[in-house]
């Protein structure tokens, strides 16, 4: 199912997760954050970006690079609820992700909206 910035705003509760890397596209370029990638000689085929920005939802992108499976390169999002996870729960889900994937991350970590 393709995911529009307007199903997370019409469901501001709803864990999303985005696995189609050309929904995962279509959705980056839609909230403007398909060039926030940092290219760099790490050696870290994974990187990951966080954004806080967004209305409702915390929304974190991975994007597998370099992989032996052309199947398993792209994009994978997440995108967490404001409303059911504090920005602390965020990162520690984020935190577990990197750790898991040994992805650069490329942002800053996430902030409540009073920061």
């Amino acid at each position: 199912m393709k995911i529009a910035n307007k199903d997370l705003l019409d469901n501001p509760g709803r864990l999303f997760e985005i696995d189609n890397d050309d929904d995962a596209r279509c959705f980056l370029l839609e909230v403007g954050l398909l060039g926030r990638f940092v290219y760099d000689n790490s050696p870290s085929r994974t990187r990951l970006v966080t954004y806080d920005e967004h209305q409702t939802h915390f929304v974190v992108v991975l994007y597998f690079t370099g992989m032996a499976s052309k199947s398993d390169n792209g994009y994978l999002i997440y995108c967490l609820p404001k409303s059911r996870l504090t920005p602390e729960l965020a990162n520690a889900f984020i935190e577990n992700i990197a750790i898991a994937h040994d992805c650069q991350r490329t942002m800053r970590p996430l902030k409540s909206r009073k920061d």
